[in-house]
């Protein structure tokens, strides 16, 4: 953590997210508040299906520093993992995974990296698998022809795409297995 006073806000905007948005839902069935995002208009952008994946990392990188340096209340600790618990069980809710869109790929890589972190305080082998499964799901399914190239829009978006595929593989998320694919990519936009 090299910015503290980044750190600071960053942690300040998330808490103020987890009050209004994350804390009244505790205790509710995580399936129950996404099926629930069609039929009400301030839910409906903060339980969408992608925001879930984008926001989950985030959040778990802010839980693990606050947790590693004991900072901030017990209560709030308690808030943040049990958020990320909600985050988890929702995108594991089959209903929600997007595999025809990017909101898919940024599902399973949000929850993959998520994983990554508090190992020791909670634990997450279970979502793994599930956030691994869909990332090959997108990968293989949807996304790419056999040539590399992205089936959804434009040259632009197939460069947008692989950017993030890049940066997962960096992150360590996606592993050798998948660098010929990633190659593969890499030279159609060459072409595009």
């Amino acid at each position: 953590l090299g910015d503290c006073a980044s750190f600071e806000v960053a942690q300040g905007f998330a808490f103020d997210w987890l009050r209004k948005f994350q804390q009244p839902l505790l205790g509710r069935n995580p399936a129950d508040v996404v099926h629930a995002f069609d039929e009400n208009a301030e839910e409906s952008f903060t339980w969408y299906d992608m925001a879930i994946g984008t926001r989950i990392y985030r959040l778990a990188y802010i839980a693990e520093v606050i947790i590693r340096s004991n900072a901030r209340s017990s209560e709030d600790r308690v808030l943040l993992l049990e958020a990320l618990r909600f985050h988890h069980q929702a995108l594991a809710n089959p209903v929600i995974f997007r595999k025809h869109t990017n909101h898919g790929l940024y599902q399973a890589l949000g929850q993959l990296a998520a994983c990554r972190r508090l190992l020791d305080v909670l634990p997450s082998q279970d979502f793994e698998a599930v956030a691994k499964n869909r990332l090959d799901i997108c990968l293989s399914e949807h996304f790419f022809t056999e040539e590399g190239i992205h089936k959804e829009h434009s040259p632009g978006y197939h460069k947008m795409v692989l950017g993030t595929l890049i940066g997962a593989r960096e992150a360590g998320l996606l592993g050798t297995d998948h660098d010929p694919f990633l190659l593969r990519a890499e030279e159609a936009l060459m072409w595009m």
